[in-house]
């Protein structure tokens, strides 16, 4: 056979091949096409679809997997996710419908047996619903964390909406080195002991875009989605950060607010101040995660000069979590973080803007004081309450209180706790009846814990 008549039918073959292929293609990616012009498929969903369809064969593949996120991918550049990403723009979803967000609240330890479960159950109850109320642009979560040996004590949260994942801790005290003394700081200076770094495992939660993580004494009062445009790098126009007189990143991975009550008795410096660690907003992020868990590990903590020696000391929480991420976002990953106004978001509401010495707590440059009083903040204005220095409502404290803001938080937390029972069918008391009235609606018969009443499951039909 002449060698030209050869290579042509080789030639030839090869079409044939090619065009089957092409086919082949065309016909498993059509039926996940039609679906996403569905109107009645939610959108984030259908995005969802195309993504796992094209990298799993399966639509009951986990969106985890395939990622269709805004988020930029380093170790996704198959052939197959470059034709993922190319059918699924035909019909994309909004970029605020792609993006997907969790709440997420730990639980370290169950109460003790003589104790009412309020923090694990009445908080998160009512953090929930204030959650669940407000119209978010975004899809979201709402994920409970909870230690191995906590499991046992969080069956009740799936009814609150919450999705539980069982979560250890990501060393051992055996692992740390550095000073031994270090594990004692750890154990003792502040809150819950070592379980308080679970909160770090959000950065492991790498199905997410954006994670707020929230103490369950708090309560939401405006969506977040301020901040999740700015993270997200949409719009930073609407969130209220602190330091206005600073450019805003370009890239934000960190939103936070300082512990401005305790300040330090180290330091003057308001950037080495403790990060509040019950409200802070991350993008999850592995490397980040394991530089964290490194500086835990190597256990270069002083008692009196902080993280590294540098100066990152001085205030409850400073070797836990409050210290490590003030150290570690302001020594190593300083330009994508933004400090937002504690008055206005994370607010713990009742504390004078200047020490007794008169220095001012927020040492800002904006060409104002820099010492706004939260204590004259309307509630209207507040994103979001952390009952601290006001005392939790179901604390039902004895003392007046310390300003009228603190009584309109606590009021607005019995609102919402009178609507989860309204939904939950439940009958509530009198109002007249109560201690503080005006602010507990009745939920507190007597000063001190003691006098509140507890929430109660939902009767199942």
């Amino acid at each position: 056979m002449p060698l030209s008549l050869c290579l042509w039918i080789c030639w030839l073959r090869l079409q044939q091949k090619l065009f089957s292929i092409s086919m082949e293609g065309e016909t498993s990616l059509e039926p996940w096409a039609s679906n996403l012009q569905r109107p009645e498929v939610a959108v984030v969903d259908g995005y969802a679809s195309v993504a796992t369809a094209a990298s799993s064969g399966t639509p009951e593949a986990s969106a985890s997997e395939a990622n269709p996120s805004p988020r930029k991918q380093q170790d996704d550049t198959s052939d197959a996710t470059v034709a993922v990403a190319t059918v699924a723009s035909t019909h994309a979803p909004s970029s605020q419908s792609s993006v997907k967000v969790a709440y997420v609240i730990s639980i370290t330890s169950c109460p003790p047996a003589n104790m009412t479960p309020t923090a694990i159950f009445d908080g998160p109850a009512v953090l929930a619903h204030s959650i669940q109320k407000l119209e978010s642009r975004y899809p979201y979560d709402l994920v409970a964390m909870v230690l191995p040996s906590a499991m046992n004590c969080t069956s009740h949260l799936p009814l609150f909406g919450y999705k539980l994942i069982e979560r250890d801790l990501g060393f051992t005290m055996e692992s740390i080195g550095g000073r031994h003394d270090y594990q004692r700081y750890i154990r003792y200076d502040g809150c819950c002991g070592e379980s308080e770094f679970l909160k770090l495992e959000t950065y492991t939660l790498l199905e997410y875009d954006v994670v707020v993580h929230l103490d369950t004494d708090l309560l939401i009062l405006k969506p977040m989605d301020g901040i999740i445009d700015a993270m997200i790098g949409i719009d930073n126009s609407t969130i209220d950060v602190l330091h206005k007189d600073r450019p805003l990143p370009e890239e934000i991975n960190f939103m936070f607010t300082r512990d401005y009550v305790q300040m330090s008795r180290r330091t003057n410096d308001t950037s080495k101040f403790a990060v509040q660690g019950g409200f802070f907003a991350i993008k999850p992020d592995k490397r980040v995660y394991r530089r964290l868990i490194g500086n835990i590990q190597k256990g270069k903590f002083h008692l009196k000069y902080g993280w590294n020696l540098q100066g990152y000391a001085g205030y409850y929480g400073a070797p836990q979590i409050q210290g490590l991420l003030s150290y570690f976002y302001g020594e190593h990953y300083r330009r994508g973080a933004v400090e937002l106004n504690p008055c206005i978001y994370n607010s713990m509401v009742s504390f004078p803007p200047r020490t007794a010495d008169g220095r001012c707590r927020y040492n800002t440059t904006d060409g104002s004081d820099g010492c706004q009083d939260c204590r004259d903040v309307p509630l209207s204005q507040l994103h979001s309450t952390h009952f601290t220095v006001c005392y939790k409502p179901w604390v039902c404290p004895k003392h007046k209180y310390v300003c009228q803001l603190c009584k309109e938080t606590h009021r607005a937390w019995f609102e919402m706790r009178r609507e989860v029972e309204v939904k939950w069918k439940q009958a509530w008391p009198p109002i007249e009846n109560g201690f503080n009235a005006n602010a507990t609606l009745g939920y507190c018969t007597s000063p001190r814990a003691t006098g509140y009443i507890p929430m109660q499951l939902p009767k199942l039909e």
